[in-house]
Parts: C-alpha cells; structure tokens; sequence
C-alpha cells in the first residue's frame, strides 16, 4: 500500500459533506466567507456568490430584536447548549432554528464555524402539544364544576357532561395523533423511571417493538457512567432544559440523542412522572467528535513542528515528539529505529511507552534487517505498514508474524523515515492491548510526523558537519590566500589559452557594428572564407553573405538590434572566390547603457551536412522506387503501431484497397488469426531492442478471408529524421503444402519404423516364453520317460507343448493383427471379462508348475461385457506372467479386483492386479510401458511385454498405470490398474 497524502484534507470539507444542516463560517467582524449547499438552498439565494456579499446580520435575527455580534458571538459559543435564534430568508419573513458555533483557523484567519438545524416543525409541534395538553388541563380542572352544575340541571346538565365528554376525548385523541406522527421520539415516564407512553418514532430510534419498550426503565437504554450522569441531574433544573445524552439501541449499537425533558403533574398540581421529545443527533455528533479530532491532530503537528524550531536537544525532542503522537493515536508504544546501511543492522534510538507498557528500546539494537524481510521490503518501496490483527498476517511476513507474537503486539501502524532522499529506518505505533484499523488521522499523523523528524534529523546532520565544516574552512583559509597568488598567474595563463581557443576553435565568430563592420573575427572565420585580417577591415557584413540568403539575414540583423537573441539561424554565407558555405548557429546584441552596439555570432560550417542530407533525399527516392516495385507486401509503420504507408503488391496479390490499411493500427488488424497475435506481440516488443524480427512463418487473412501462409520479417528504418518499422510478407503458401507433404511421409516412415521394432520385440518375447515352456516341458519328459508311473505327467507334459505350439500360432495371428491397429480400425466386439480372465489363469497355471501360485477374483458382478477383442488375453496372460516371474516368495498371491468408475461422465471398468511380488520402483514406474524398454540383464523388470499391454489398451481407449501395494513401500509388491471403457 503506497503512502496517501492527506495533507489536503480540511475538517471543514469533512463538515460540509457529512452534516446535514445548515453551516455557514465567518470571520471576527461578522462577513460571510463560506456555507453549504443546504444554507444557500435555505435562503432562496441563486449562488454561493450572493452570499458572501453579505454579513452576518443580513442573514440572522435574534428573538426579533436588533442582531448584535458581540451577544450572538457570547450566544452561539456557549458549549454547554444550543441556541434558538433566526435566519432572514431572501422570501419568507423567518426560519427558526437551533445551534451551535466554534472558533476555527483557516491558514491565518481566525473564524467562527456556525451549525443549525431546523426547528419549524418543532417550533409549530410544540405549540399544537401545548395548546392541546392546555385543553385538556383546562376540561380536568372544569370537570367537578360540569358535575355539580349538571346536578342542578339534571336532563341538561347530562348532555352537557356528555358533550364535556366528548370534547375531551376529541382533545385527548388530537393531542396523541401528533405525538404518534411525529419524527422526534416522544416519551412518558413515573417517578420511578418506568416508561407509561411513547410514540412510533420512539421504537424506531431504540430500535424496540412497542410490547418490549413498555414499563421499561430508561435505565435499560444508558450505560453505567450515563446512569449516573441523568441521577446527579437536578429535577429542578432539568425541567424544559434541552440535553446531550448517550443511549444503548437494542442492537447494542450506541448513539447520542437531543432531548428535553418537562414535569408531569396530575390536576392537582402533584409530580406524577416526566415527559419529553428526543431526536437521534449521533450523525452530528460523530462529525463533531471529527472535527474536535482533527484540531487536535493539527495542534499536536503544530507542538511538534514548533519543537524542532532550533532545538538545543534534538533527542528530548524526539522523545515529546513521540509521546504526543502515542497519546493522540491511542497506542501502547510509539517508536524510531534508524539503519546502518553498512552494518545491515538498526536500532530502537527512541521510544515512548504509555502507562503501565514494559518498554522494549534496550532489547531492540543492533537488530539484523534480514531478521525482517517483508518488513524491510515495503519500506524500501515506499509503503506503510499497517496490520490490524498480527495474528492474521500473510504467509510471507512469517518471520515478522513471529517477533511481534513474542512482544504481544496486537495490531501496528509503520512508515518509512527518510533523511534526505535515504531511507534511513521507520517510525511506528504498537497496541499490545487490541486489534483494529488505524484511523486514517493516524497514517497522516505518522507521515506529517515523518517528515518532521527526518527533517530535524537531517538538520541535525547539517548542523553536525557546519561545525566540523568551520574548522576545515579556518584551515582552508590560510591555504586559500596562498592559491589566490597562484590563481591569479593561472587567468593569466588562462586569458591566453582562452584567446587561442577563440581563434582555433572550428566554430566561426564574428562581432559587427550597428553599421555592419566587423569589429572581430576568429582565424576559423578567415580560413573558411579566404580573407586576411586587414582584409576584413574594409568589408561590410553583406559583402559575405550569399545573394539567396540577403533580405533574410538583413531581417535577422534588424531584429538583433532591437535586442533580440536568435537561435538556430540558418544563412549562406560566399567565400572570397564565390564559393556558397552553409551556416548553423546564434547570435544576440551587446549593450552598452542599454543600448545595442553591437552583435555577436557563433556559426558552424553545416556544408558537408547539406550534402549529406541531399544524399539522405536521393536514398529515400530510391527506397521509395524500390518499396512501389516490391513483389512482395511492404508495410510502413511509425513506432506507435499505427500503418503510414503500404506497397501496391498488396492489393494485386492480397486483394486489398489502400484505405483497408493507412492510419490504422497495426496491432487491430483483423488480418491475422487470434492464436497468431500473442506471438506478434512478442516479435513487436524485441525490434525495439533488437532492431529486427526474426523471420517467422504464420497465417494471414486474404481480403476474402481466405488463408494464406506468409513469412513475415521486419526491421527499423531510419527515413530523413523519423524512425520507421519496416513489415516484409513474403507468401509461401506452396512452400508450406510441400514442407507439409513431406512432414507426413516422413511421420509415416517413422511411425512405420517404430511399429516393425514394436513387432520384432513383441515377437521375440512372446516367442521367447513358448519356447521356455517348451523347453520346460521336454527336459521334464526326458527325466520321467523310464518311470512307469509317469506316464500321466508325460502326457499332461506334451499336451503343454502341443498347448504352447498353438500359443505360437496364436501368437503369429496376433501379431498380423497388431500390427492393423494403426493402419487400420481394429473391429472391437462385446467381451465378456471373466471368460478371458478364467482363460488367462489357466493358462499361467499350467505353464508355471514350479510355483505355487494362488489367483483369487474379487467381482460383484456376475457378466461383465466391454467392447475389445482376442488381443485382450494377451493382456492378461503378460500382466500375471510379470506378476508370477518377478515373484520370490513360496506363495505367489494375486488378488483381481474388478469395479466400476466415472471418469468425466463415462463410464470405465476399473481391474486392479495386486501382486506379493518384488514391486517396482518410482523411477521404473514412469518408463516400463514405454516401446523398446528393457531392463538390464542381472536386474529384475517388466520386460517388454508391457509395451505390448499398452498399445492394445490404447487400442480400446483404455489406460494402465502401476502402484504400490502399500502406498510408500515398492517392496511390499504392485497394483497394476487397468481402466476399459464399458460398452
């Protein structure tokens, strides 16, 4: 968060936009100086302007007696109240209001700041209260009168009575009609406190329905320091007298009522309660409590500013200087740490601490500014810190998180303090007691404060080195007197250097008379001219100057002699032979009592810069010729994107018109895809740095939106003075179609490539476990062939040959097959998963005897159909010969899990192959399925068969991944996870 500069807030501003009543300020002697919108709207006035015409007595009357500052100034500043008096309207006779006033400084002006509110409709409420509590009074007091008079009269003393009655009810009716439709609350309460009547605004302003508000105590809407201020109230004072008090709304919510409050007195004259109006003011008196803390926010940066006006110590100062800054902003500790930039280290200096806070400046020096990176970080880019609860901090202000935890800070306020333009440490608020926002009066307190410090501090530096200064300046003193001897040979020496520059120097000068002799020229001036010095002395100013350049340069002298300096005049001065030289440079007057008597030039020969302009002419003629014959599309473009000019080839083989490109940015031009625009945008930012892009090869847009391939290259051209971005489009949409063509014969070759190895290792591997089993089978038979009782085996042992002979035809087919996979759609039919599981497992008993192996299914279905085909066996058999090949233990336990998933909507058959095995490690994980991978010979691995797996697997759409048995240890055995999409 960058540092906000509050220097420009006004109290007054606050003022006028949050109150809505009635403001206007004036100076001591009573003239108007400024008001509210609500004030001029108020008076009938057109404008502000009208008003400040006026005084104060134009505006005001008080009790309809003659206005009087001194007793309207003794009124209106009485805090204790509000005054009623009177504004005079531009129309109406009166508007009555009520209010109050305080004294304020604008810069130096003392004023007087004037807040009213309305009070008509209280004024007028009021008198319809009275008139009809008087009514009703009147027919209380009159009542036992009726009675004995209708006694008297009997059947007309009855009506009367009735008729009494009546007007009483009528009355009594009026009087709680207005209270109930009025804005004020009003209220009624007994001797004890207890509320007996309130109106609807009443509920609305507590905030309470009329069953909770009844027979409550006032007591149950104030806090204790409230109660007891109402209790020390006098009964006798307090009668029609207005007050400011604090209540507590049903929300718990506080805010500050206007009331006045009237004794009840029943017919006799005996106290029986109190009755009152109120009106919520809280609005008012936060702008109040705004403005009484923004003056007291000026008038500390006035104490503190005014404490380091010639300090004799500028650490006491400091130390006020921070008490009065803790106090204002309410915090537990107020603080200064200042760097040493070449230690990397910084110190508590000065600290202030309030009541009853452990100070903390003797544990905080020599700290390490890497202890607080973050910390550190946004003070050195010039932001405050200010952390409302340290508890909630960022991740990356751990480091800091951890310090304040340790110091029970609560909440902070932080701001960089700088000496000069160097940071030079920070000052800062602490709160061990809470957590909360800083007010914003806080943040400009710390960076008034700030600066005022870093000022001081920096006086202090100042003042420091004046004195060490005083005695080096008493020492140079001496050595001064010594060199002015010395010096004044060198001017001397210098003088005479200065004239030989004057007259070496390759610019030309010259000083002329009013009359147009010259009085000097240089040797440059007389070698580039051909003239000898006696020579000049007979010439006139216009003798040398060029024919063309004459009536140009006689207006340029003219305007010399008037005083004028000119700069950057170009004129064409002749040699002595008549040859034209080309002049740039300045010439003024010289005064002599004010007067011109003379003039003074210095030019420079600009003739071969001439010549190199006109062959600047010539190139841009040529780069013109070159840019309209171009075959290919030339776009000229300023540095800002924007297309200055565009070649004829464009429109001849892109069907573009001129006016579909000039003055348009290059950047909107819809003549290239979307994809292509970041892309550009990066080549556009390196020709700056670069000064060219590289060629790249992208799509272009025809005029009807066809695509093109073009190459697209680019560089900066320098034309006359200006800086282009040159844009080459070169097509080469046959060369793409040709590079295209041969990408995917290439594709094709290898991907025919990688299929005939995918072949060869699938062939010899598969071909490699028959013939084992095969050799197996006939060592086995060879051992029991003289053994009678092994027939069976012998039998059982060829039909596994004569099974592993088949398993090679098999194996043949298969491979023919695979190898459509990619050149053609492979037909996938219904499956049904269990058969070729039974038919896997067979098979891996029967081929491996050696070992016990115990195969268990877990399904809970009983058909499970998927689209694959004769290659899924494959699958399985090489899935649980790797299982049973890389098993070292007695018993080899594989477990088939099958379920079912959703992945994004589809549906996946889910079969899980948990093995007891040796396992595989992370590393082996990523690559076993990976074409052509083979594990070392002494190592123990999947094998190829894997690759094989995988290939038929993404045939069906399918995935297959491995984990470990036990999550963490590879050792424990595998889980090879397949997933087939069902049909």
């Amino acid at each position: 968060m960058s540092i906000k500069d509050n220097s420009s807030v006004n109290p007054l501003d606050l003022l006028f936009e949050y109150d809505p009543g009635l403001i206007f300020v004036h100076d001591l002697k009573g003239n108007i100086i400024n008001m509210n919108k609500n004030l001029i709207k108020a008076l009938g006035y057109k404008s502000k302007e009208n008003i400040l015409k006026l005084h104060v007595k134009d505006i005001l009357h008080y009790e309809n007696k003659e206005f009087k500052l001194s007793k309207y100034l003794k009124l209106v500043l009485n805090k204790s109240k509000l005054i009623e008096y009177n504004f005079k309207p531009k129309k109406d006779s009166s508007i009555p209001v009520e209010g109050f006033g305080f004294p304020y400084k604008i810069r130096n002006l003392d004023v007087i700041v004037n807040i009213s509110n309305f009070i008509r409709d209280k004024k007028n409420l009021q008198i319809e209260l009275l008139n009809a509590k008087s009514k009703l009074n009147e027919l209380m007091v009159k009542m036992p009168e009726i009675r004995l008079w209708a006694l008297s009269q009997k059947k007309s003393a009855i009506e009367i009575l009735q008729k009494g009655g009546m007007v009483l009810k009528e009355s009594e009716k009026k009087y709680k009609e207005i209270l109930q439709n009025i804005k004020e609350g009003y209220f009624e309460f007994d001797l004890k406190g207890n509320i007996v009547f309130f109106n609807k605004s009443t509920c609305k302003i507590l905030g309470y329905s009329p069953e909770e508000l009844i027979g409550k105590s006032y007591r149950n809407f104030m806090d204790l320091e409230t109660i007891n201020l109402v209790d020390s109230i006098n009964i006798e004072e307090i009668d029609d007298k207005s007050l400011e008090i604090e209540l507590i709304k049903k929300n718990r919510v506080k805010i500050y009522i206007e009331t006045t409050i009237s004794k009840k007195q029943n017919t006799k004259g005996t106290l029986i309660g109190f009755y009152g109006l109120f009106r919520d003011v809280t609005k008012r008196k936060e702008v109040e409590k705004k403005i009484k803390r923004k003056l007291e926010f000026e008038r500390i940066i006035s104490k503190i500013s005014s404490l380091f006006i010639n300090p004799l110590n500028y650490d006491n100062v400091i130390n006020t200087s921070l008490e009065y800054m803790g106090k204002l902003s309410k915090a537990s500790r107020s603080y200064l740490f200042l760097f040493n930039n070449i230690n990397k280290t910084m110190d508590n200096t000065h600290e202030w601490c309030a009541k009853g806070v452990t100070a903390e400046k003797e544990n905080l020096q020599g700290l390490q500014q890497d202890m607080f990176p973050w910390w550190i970080a946004k003070l050195y880019n010039r932001e405050f810190i200010h952390i409302t609860d340290v508890s909630m901090m960022m991740e990356e202000a751990a480091a800091e998180q951890k310090i304040l935890k340790q110091k029970n800070i609560m909440s902070l306020l932080v701001l960089p303090l700088y000496i000069g333009d160097i940071l030079s440490g920070f000052l800062g608020f602490d709160n061990i007691r809470e957590t909360g926002e800083w007010d914003e009066e806080d943040f400009f307190l710390l960076q008034i404060s700030s600066v005022i410090i870093g000022n001081g501090l920096k006086r202090r530096e100042i003042s420091k080195k004046l004195k060490d200064s005083e005695q080096n300046l008493k020492n140079l003193n001496l050595e001064l007197e010594q060199r002015i001897n010395l010096r004044t040979k060198e001017l001397r020496e210098s003088e005479e250097r200065y004239r030989n520059f004057i007259e070496t120097t390759p610019a030309l000068i010259q000083s002329v008379r009013p009359d147009c002799s010259f009085i000097f020229v240089n040797q440059t001036w007389l070698d580039t001219f051909g003239y000898t010095r006696e020579e000049v002395h007979s010439l006139n100013l216009f003798d040398v100057i060029h024919p063309e350049s004459q009536q140009h340069c006689q207006n340029l002298f003219s305007r010399i002699m008037q005083g004028e300096s000119l700069f950057d005049i170009k004129v064409t001065y002749v040699t002595n032979d008549g040859k034209p030289i080309y002049l740039e440079g300045n010439a003024n007057p010289y005064f002599t009592d004010d007067k011109v008597t003379a003039t003074r030039g210095i030019f420079h020969d600009i003739s071969e810069r001439k010549k190199a302009e006109q062959k600047v002419k010539e190139s841009e003629e040529r780069y013109r010729n070159l840019f309209v014959s171009s075959p290919f599309m030339i776009v000229l473009l300023n540095t800002n994107g924007k297309i200055i000019d565009i070649n004829p080839a464009t429109f001849k083989y892109y069907g573009y018109k001129r006016e579909d490109f000039i003055d348009k940015d290059f950047h909107e031009l819809k003549t290239f895809p979307l994809k292509n625009l970041p892309i550009m945008a990066n080549n556009f930012k390196e020709i700056f740095t670069k000064g060219f892009i590289e060629p790249i090869e992208l799509q272009f847009y025809n005029k009807d939106r066809s695509l093109t391939w073009v190459n697209l290259q680019g560089n900066l051209v320098k034309i006359g003075d200006e800086t282009y971005i040159q844009i080459l489009l070169q097509d080469i949409s046959e060369q793409k179609k040709a590079d295209q063509k041969l990408k995917k014969s290439e594709e094709l070759y290898h991907k025919a490539y990688d299929r005939a190895n995918l072949y060869k290792d699938l062939f010899t591997h598969d071909i490699n476990n028959i013939l084992q089993t095969v050799q197996s089978s006939v060592e086995l038979s060879f051992i029991y062939i003289n053994e009678s009782q092994k027939i069976k085996d012998i039998k059982r042992l060829w039909n596994l040959v004569n099974d592993q002979v088949n398993r090679g035809k098999k194996l043949v087919s298969n491979v023919r097959k695979l190898s459509q996979i990619e050149q053609t759609q492979f037909p996938l039919q219904s499956t049904e998963i269990c058969l070729v599981l039974n038919e896997a497992i067979e098979y891996i008993q029967k081929s491996i005897q050696a070992k016990m192996i115990n195969i268990q299914i877990d399904s809970p279905f009983k058909t499970i159909l998927v689209p694959a085909n004769e290659l899924l066996l494959d699958v399985f058999e090489n899935i649980l010969i790797n299982a049973t090949r890389y098993n070292e233990n007695p018993i080899i336990e594989i477990l088939i899990k099958i379920s079912k998933i959703k992945i994004d909507g589809a549906q996946f058959l889910k079969i899980e192959f948990i093995d007891n095995g040796i396992g595989i490690t992370d590393a082996k994980k990523k690559i076993i399925f990976r074409n052509g991978f083979k594990e070392e010979k002494q190592s123990k691995g999947m094998g190829l068969g894997l690759s094989l797996v995988k290939k038929i697997l993404d045939s069906y759409k399918g995935q297959i991944w491995v984990e470990d048995k036990i999550k963490g240890d590879f050792t424990k055995g595998s889980n090879f996870i397949i997933l087939i999409p069902e049909e």
